[in-house]
């Protein structure tokens, strides 16, 4: 094992760093503890909302961030979650906040021409005998999709800005199978709640799919993509397959398809397995101690690419060296050369999965595996989420701002392996592994050792932004990337 710094993947360049201490922009509050933000972009016009769990500044920019207007309002946030947003023809945004129990829901409407006090609605939510999957907006309708305990039927609930319920509807999806930690058929609904047991929102994890995702993220077991009024589900409870859900909200239908893993026969208990949607493909990677198995499939079941890794030869499809870290600062990793050490340490790791994003000359695969060492900190098992505290779990699984975030890698042992795939997902021999921005960013922090209160990412279009509040101040700079 040799000790590197990882130029090619990891580390931002000098001139980068130089160029990113400037801020593109920043955003003047009065707020001396940011707790949280939620930020979006709505035809060249962004919209940023400044919180704590009492007070909320919702600040309207134009495309370079000039502040355009702003309003304040003070709101008890302590046992709610924003879960997302919805905006009307003059572009005036609706935030929605759930109950961290899942029972009420709280939207507030903005009117930035008039800058008047927010519009609060809330409604008590009358769940009995079913639980939260997902909730979201798209356009200008709010939709809550439950599960119904003990069945394989869904139900889906439109809402418009005012809390008024528009429509409602189920989908029963008796003739499809599921299947639970152990690979035995079971329902539905226990295919979402795995081993957990809660009375509130189930704990599935939504995918930011603009940002690439950390090993720690992708390795979650039920993982929800959200695409305008198209919702897709992978649920990996079974080491020997995964299962896709496809809800369309237009049609009001549902449906499902297995994944095969490729486990070569091996012995269930001996086996770690997982899956990552990418636009209209499914990747899927088996572990074991011996090899790892990565098909890359498109959603209607055809194999497009597969790729195997063997403990007696060299990964012949990587990219650049396998690298092994601890804590969130990736650029000081260390490389191991031996494919068996990395199929161990891959399989030892708690947290194990894999996730494609795009690059310039097709899209770059991240396989590997996190083992937490905070035993506080929530940890994507091999069933979900374990040894993480109740509530945060819940946040982590519904709210639509969670997802890959700045820490991710935070008290984590990582072990991570790059491949590049061509546009038809070939293996790229000959390129450069591809600049994982929010790692940059991840490094930037770290290594200028800039003491923040508060930091958030996002991104518009091809940039990446770091969004942070230095201690002692009250403005959110915006650093472009």
């Amino acid at each position: 094992m040799k000790f590197i710094n990882v130029a090619l993947l990891l580390i931002v360049s000098n001139v980068s760093n130089l160029l990113a201490q400037t801020p593109s922009a920043t955003l003047n509050t009065f707020i001396t503890k940011i707790d949280d933000t939620y930020q979006f972009e709505e035809k060249d016009n962004n919209f940023f909302f400044v919180m704590t769990n009492s007070h909320i500044e919702a600040h309207k920019t134009d495309a370079s961030f000039n502040v355009v207007s702003t309003i304040a309002e003070d709101f008890d946030a302590k046992r709610k979650l924003l879960v997302g947003h919805t905006t009307d023809t003059n572009l005036n945004p609706t935030l929605y906040w759930l109950e961290r129990n899942g029972k009420e829901l709280t939207s507030i409407s903005y009117d930035f021409n008039t800058k008047s006090k927010p519009i609060i609605n809330n409604l008590v939510l009358n769940l009995k005998d079913e639980n939260i999957v997902t909730s979201f907006g798209a356009d200008d309708i709010f939709y809550v999709i439950t599960s119904l305990k003990n069945t394989n039927s869904l139900r889906i609930i439109e809402y418009n800005s005012q809390l008024e319920q528009l429509s409602e509807s189920q989908i029963d999806l008796d003739r499809n199978k599921f299947y639970d930690n152990e690979d035995n058929l079971t329902t539905l609904h226990q295919a979402f709640q795995g081993l957990e047991s809660t009375k509130g929102p189930l704990n599935i994890l939504k995918i930011r799919e603009e940002l690439p995702s950390a090993i720690p993220i992708a390795s979650a077991k039920r993982k929800i993509y959200i695409r305008n009024k198209a919702v897709y589900i992978t649920l990996d409870n079974s080491d020997r397959r995964t299962v896709l859900l496809f809800i369309d909200l237009k049609s009001k239908q549902a449906n499902s398809t297995v994944f095969n893993q490729n486990t070569e026969n091996k012995d269930y208990l001996s086996i770690k397995s997982n899956s990552f949607l990418i636009e209209d493909k499914i990747a899927q990677i088996c572990y074991t101690k011996d090899f790892i198995n990565i098909n890359i499939n498109y959603l209607s079941g055809d194999l497009i690419q597969k790729f195997r890794i063997d403990k007696t030869q060299d990964i012949s499809f990587l990219n650049g060296e396998i690298y092994q870290a601890v804590d969130n600062n990736l650029s000081r990793a260390k490389t191991i050369t031996k494919t068996s050490q990395f199929l161990n340490r891959s399989y030892r790791s708690s947290m194990n999965g894999l996730s494609l994003f795009p690059s310039d000359n097709g899209y770059t695969v991240c396989y590997g595996g996190a083992t937490i060492l905070n035993k506080n900190q929530p940890v994507y098992g091999q069933h979900g989420l374990i040894g993480a505290l109740v509530g945060t779990a819940i946040e982590m699984a519904i709210t639509s701002i969670a997802g890959d975030n700045l820490n991710a890698y935070g008290d984590t042992q990582t072990i991570l392996a790059y491949s590049e795939l061509d546009k038809e997902l070939k293996h790229n021999p000959t390129a450069t592994v591809a600049t994982n921005k929010v790692d940059e960013i991840r490094n930037y922090i770290a290594d200028n050792k800039i003491k923040t209160s508060y930091s958030m990412i996002f991104r518009r279009g091809e940039h990446y932004y770091l969004g942070l509040q230095r201690k002692k101040s009250t403005a959110l700079e915006l650093i472009q990337f």
